[in-house]
């Protein structure tokens, strides 16, 4: 059994479940920025996703000086 390695990587479902998002401009859109409950592969097979909060770009009237 090996754990999956999620944050700094970009969101891919095949491996993350996105638990929430969270607005952030201090990183890229649909970069993992936390881990919330390790995910695990055995063999190359996907034994539990990892469970992850994923940024996302704030909207434009949040942004200060904008």
């Amino acid at each position: 059994v090996r754990p999956l390695e999620a944050t700094g990587q970009r969101f891919d479902p095949n491996f993350h479940e996105a638990m929430t998002r969270m607005e952030t401009t201090e990183f890229d859109e649909n970069t993992v920025i936390s881990e919330l409950t390790r995910g695990y592969t055995y063999q190359d097979r996907l034994l539990r996703p990892v469970q992850v909060v994923v940024a996302a770009l704030p909207k434009p009237d949040d942004i200060p000086g904008q």
